[in-house]
This record gives C-alpha cells, sequence and structure tokens, in this order.
C-alpha cells in the first residue's frame, strides 16, 4: 500500500529526471557502502554471492529509509524525531541467533 505522500504534489517543482510529484532530497545521494562487512568472526565477509546479497538489501533499504523519512517530513513530523524513531527501531532489531 502506497503512502499518502506519494500522491501529494511536490513543495518545489522536481530537479530535471527527478520522479514526478516529489521533489528531490537534498541529500539523495546513496550512503558510501562500507570497506568491508565485517563478520562475527572479526574477519571480513569474503564470498561474492553474500556480498552480493549484502549490497542489494543495504541499497533497497537505503530507498526505503528514505521514502519513509521524506513522507514522515512531508506530513509534518520533525526530522529530528523522525530520525530518532528510525535510529531506535534499528537498535531494537534483534539478531536471528539471539534468543
Amino acid at each position: 500500500m502506497k503512502s499518502p505522500a506519494r500522491h501529494m504534489p511536490a513543495i518545489d517543482a522536481p530537479a530535471a529526471g527527478a520522479p514526478a510529484g516529489r521533489a528531490p532530497a537534498a541529500d539523495a545521494r546513496p550512503p558510501t557502502p562500507p570497506a568491508a562487512w565485517i563478520g562475527r568472526d572479526g574477519r571480513p565477509v569474503s564470498c561474492r554471492e553474500k556480498l552480493k546479497v549484502l549490497e542489494e538489501n543495504r541499497a533497497e533499504l537505503a530507498i526505503a529509509l528514505r521514502d519513509a523519512f521524506d513522507d514522515a517530513v512531508i506530513m509534518g513530523v520533525d526530522p529530528v524525531a523522525m530520525r530518532a524513531e528510525l535510529a531506535a527501531m534499528v537498535a531494537r532489531l534483534k539478531s536471528p541467533n539471539e534468543s
């Protein structure tokens, strides 16, 4: 289900190539990936398939986070409060290895 903000007109005119209906975020570039994904043993993950999945997941999550953040701010949520909520959600994640 799409959020209501996706159907709202952009506050500013979109830049060339930006999706219609949304103004591009000032920090629209995806964050730089980590130099290495560190395993539980402290060594870098080296399996190419695992690295591919990790990077795909990271890219998808970056888009979802950006969309959720933008939607919240457009709907009037304080950006600082939204960042705090997103950080709290991550902090509450448990490893599948934890009970």
